[in-house]
């Protein structure tokens, strides 16, 4: 009954994929798309493939075939009207397990092209959706569960260590570019795991800094914990259900999205032996795990709805309380943002896609900046500085009013060329960061932010933006104002500002060459509560690898001597510009 809603098609091929069409010229499509375009009015589309079509899944709790997995499937799809395109293909039956696993991203990349207008949500086909999986409508770039994010011994949320069973990708260009990046790993090393590949690249390369992430709470796949199976016997000798299941959890049956019933913990480790084995590890997992792994003490500041909406945010409560009560979090409404007048001294506009800002106390101050506006031909306007309220009040302020994407410049700073990185399209954030422009620097991530002052900023006009600078607002107080800049990058770090924002830090030279500080910052006393929290998340020298359970080690909990940056050679290929 669940393939009555569904358009049924063999023989699907696929060659707009360059070398993969011959994967699905002998396939099967079930999705209830017509002429590509899905029938409800979600923005995502589930979509997976798998082979074995009559074969029962020997990890199957119940017994099921492929097949019936995947109607069991469709018929949650159907019951929550959740578009979705499934591929049986048929040549996978004769290849290798692990050769099939790493077509993945070329299967994801293939159903972005075909469903231009959706998000595509790669799923195992034997998940189980029990309720609307609302958190993949959020406006982001990527979806993955994170494991790090429940290791409370070693609770670090920047870096990523991801299952293969939910792998999400928008349509988006950021996200497109982090897809392709894993793609070209996975042809030329087939033989490998491909979630393993995927964390390891992710995580060395800092790509969740130039993307918008997700990490699902553990409701998105929730695996069971309390079947029984006997090694020996090589099947289960107790399988518990739902209800049984959810006795004196974390969980209550009503927070569970999608479930993993089968390949339940006490059978992973017996199927991983058996089908697996050690080989599947990429070589570099472990080093590139362990080398910028630090095991934080920190407790973060868990805005609740900063970049979701009520809804979505509702998903995540039990999470959340748990990592409450773990002094993992501190969870917080998004403050309300400050209603002020602001006052233009002065404007001219030349059609540039952004505006130009500064604020000063006279308008003289601003002459040099405005003689580069007009020489670069950037819309401009001068601010007059107000005691009443801080710079990052004004910014929010100016992004409402303007409602286009600002860039900031100092009025104690001079534009000597033209800075290209404000032409860039695609970016929440734009700034300089120390931990990525000095090449002696003992602490180097790009992940946390360390300001020079508050000389350079760019902020893209969206929702995600206003409800930040509202955070960075409730924090500044008067007597702030001779360290805002610092302020703000604890604000940034503490709320884990990296993983919901797109950033593109500028590189040295537009402190030194493009944009010239003609006056030094003022230097104050920062009070430590703000300092100190950068301090600890700095991921200060190359740590040794993990060991070989993949675990961190002890120094892993502190910082390292050894001196390191680490440049990330993928960093342009998330950028767009507006045209010139």
């Amino acid at each position: 009954m669940y393939l009555n809603n569904s358009v049924v098609r063999t023989n699907e091929k696929a060659s707009d994929v360059s070398g993969q069409s011959m994967y699905l010229n002998n396939s099967v499509v079930q999705t209830n798309a017509i002429d590509n375009v899905p029938r409800y009015n979600s923005t995502f589309i589930l979509v997976s493939y798998y082979w074995g079509h009559n074969v029962v899944n020997k990890g199957s709790v119940h017994g099921l075939t492929y097949s019936q997995q995947v109607d069991r499937l469709i018929g949650n799809c159907e019951r929550l009207e959740i578009n979705y395109y499934f591929v049986w293909v048929k040549q996978f039956e004769d290849t290798k397990y692990q050769a099939a696993l790493s077509y993945k991203p070329d299967f994801i990349q293939w159903c972005l092209d075909i469903f231009p207008n959706h998000k595509c949500i790669f799923v195992d086909t034997d998940l189980q959706i029990l309720k609307y999986p609302h958190l993949f409508e959020v406006d982001a770039d990527c979806w993955f569960v994170n494991w790090n994010e429940y290791d409370y011994g070693c609770y670090n949320p920047f870096q990523l260590v991801l299952p293969g069973a939910i792998l999400g990708f928008a349509n988006t260009h950021a996200a497109r570019a982090m897809l392709k990046i894993l793609t070209d790993f996975m042809h030329m090393h087939s033989f490998l795991a491909e979630d393993k590949s995927f964390s390891g690249i992710i995580s060395r390369h800092f790509l969740n800094v130039y993307l918008r992430c997700v990490w699902l709470p553990e409701s998105y796949m929730y695996m069971f914990e309390r079947h029984k199976y006997s090694p020996e016997l090589g099947k289960y000798t107790f399988v518990a259900d739902i209800d049984y299941e959810m006795r004196r959890g974390t969980y209550s049956k009503d927070d569970l999205v999608m479930i993993h019933e089968d390949f339940e913990t006490g059978n992973l480790d017996d199927i991983y032996k058996k089908r697996v084995g050690r080989s599947r590890f990429p070589p570099n997992f472990n080093r590139q795990q362990g080398e910028k792994l630090r095991c934080f003490d920190v407790i973060f500041r868990n805005y609740t709805t900063f970049g979701l909406t009520p809804r979505q945010a509702e998903e995540y409560r039990t999470d959340w309380k748990h990592k409450e009560r773990n002094g993992i979090y501190r969870n917080k409404p998004v403050p309300e943002g400050k209603v002020v007048d602001i006052l233009p001294l002065a404007s001219e506009k030349f059609g540039s896609p952004f505006l130009l800002v500064t604020q000063v106390d006279d308008l003289v101050e601003a002459t040099d900046f405005i003689d580069s506006a007009r020489e670069f031909k950037m819309d401009y306007t001068v601010y007059k500085t107000q005691k009443n309220y801080s710079l990052y009040t004004m910014l929010r302020i100016c992004l409402i009013e303007n409602k286009r994407d600002i860039r900031y410049v100092s009025s104690k700073a001079q534009i000597r060329k033209r800075p290209d990185a404000f032409w860039i399209n695609n970016m929440d954030f734009i700034s300089p960061n120390l931990n990525v422009m000095y090449t002696l620097s003992k602490c180097s991530d790009p992940r946390v932010l360390s300001l020079p002052g508050d000389f350079i900023y760019g902020f893209s006009y969206n929702q995600r933006i206003l409800e930040f600078l509202a955070i960075v607002e409730s924090f500044v107080r008067p007597r702030h104002i001779l360290f805002q800049h610092k302020i703000f990058e604890y604000v940034f770090n503490v709320s884990l500002a990296v993983n919901k924002l797109r950033c593109w830090w500028v590189d040295k030279s537009y402190l030194t060459n493009v944009i010239r500080v003609t006056q030094s910052q003022i230097r104050a006393q920062v009070p430590k509560k703000y300092t100190r929290v950068t301090k600890k998340l700095k991921q200060c020298g190359i740590k040794p690898s993990l060991n070989a359970d993949s675990d961190p080690l002890p120094t892993h909990y502190f910082g390292s001597r050894s001196s390191n940056i680490f440049h990330n050679r993928y960093g342009k290929k998330f950028i767009t510009y507006y045209n010139a």
